[in-house]
């Protein structure tokens, strides 16, 4: 049932047109791994923040407030393009154990990811971060790295069904 649904994805007259511009594909790959590195490189200086390996000039309250909107508007934007790009092969990418990984890998880290925002404010009036924070944010931090390292692992595979 599901496989005809991704079949129909791929052959929906919008995903053709916009794949077959290569000025449109292009833009959508850009976008794509551009907001994927503005949204993990921002949740990075939060993170590090929260662990104490930023410099003092702002506290992690102020750094949190401004890179929020960078991470939900990329983030937005990024699955968007995701969706875009997963429908012009919806069939050969809903069978890859790498791209359900990749899903999962960024969904626990936006999980963790929102935690942390969410609980910066408060962790910023307290004399110290909490030890549970800071083990959140390291949890934060590795499991954004390893969505890029996912990610990547899904266009190898991708492009090479038998490695």
């Amino acid at each position: 049932m599901l496989f005809h649904f991704w079949r129909w994805l791929e052959h929906n007259s919008w995903v053709i047109s916009a794949n077959m511009s290569v000025l449109g594909s292009l833009m959508v790959y850009l976008i794509h791994y551009f907001t994927m590195f503005l949204i993990v490189g921002s949740m990075i200086i939060v993170d590090l923040g929260v662990l104490g390996a930023l410099g003092q000039h702002k506290s992690i309250g102020e750094i949190g407030e401004q890179v929020s909107p960078v991470i939900w508007t990329g983030l937005c934007l990024n699955i968007i393009t995701g969706f875009i790009m997963f429908a012009a092969d919806a069939t050969a990418y809903s069978v890859l154990p790498s791209f359900h990984r990749k899903l999962l890998m960024i969904l626990v880290a936006l999980a963790f990811g929102v935690i942390v925002l969410r609980n910066v404010p408060k962790w910023d009036r307290l004399p110290a971060i909490p030890i549970a924070g800071k083990f959140l944010a390291l949890v934060s931090l590795v499991l954004w790295v390893g969505t890029i390292l996912a990610s990547v692992e899904v266009a190898t595979v991708f492009q090479n069904p038998r490695s």
